[in-house]
């Protein structure tokens, strides 16, 4: 009992501490998951990005929030569409700009909205510690 939970709190504490390195695995696992057009955009910017600049600003952030949003609107939009008669959602899936997944439906706005929630807590990490580096 105990013990479980210090070692839950140290777990909570780590991922609080690396939020960054949350946000980046999750942007490659879910292209690896869901490998689309869509989905490269996020691994891909992050590899670029590093290799310009040393850490991404807070505009690297809220675009990536914006596009996981978006992400999250267009899978709730492809699954409202009836998968028979609908002409863009077969266009999407078969030039890969869309994947829907196929085993579980709901799989993929779950990791979408977990990728939301880990740059969510990033950015106010971030501005945590913007925060207390300004008073200081």
């Amino acid at each position: 009992g105990a013990v479980a939970l210090r070692l839950l709190g140290a777990f909570l504490h780590f991922c609080l501490s690396y939020t960054d390195l949350l946000c980046y695995v999750a942007f490659v696992l879910k292209f690896t998951v869901h490998p689309s057009a869509l989905t490269l955009v996020p691994p891909f910017t992050m590899f670029v990005y590093a290799l310009l600049v040393e850490a991404p600003s807070r505009t690297y952030w809220n675009f990536m929030l914006f596009w996981f949003q978006m992400l999250v609107v267009v899978w709730s939009f492809m699954t409202m569409l009836d998968t028979t008669s609908n002409t863009l959602r077969r266009l999407c899936e078969q030039y890969n700009i869309f994947r829907m997944a196929t085993q579980d439906p709901a799989q993929s706005l779950l990791f979408d909205l977990a990728i939301l929630l880990c740059i969510t807590l990033h950015r106010n990490e971030m501005l945590k510690f913007r925060i207390l580096e300004e008073e200081e």
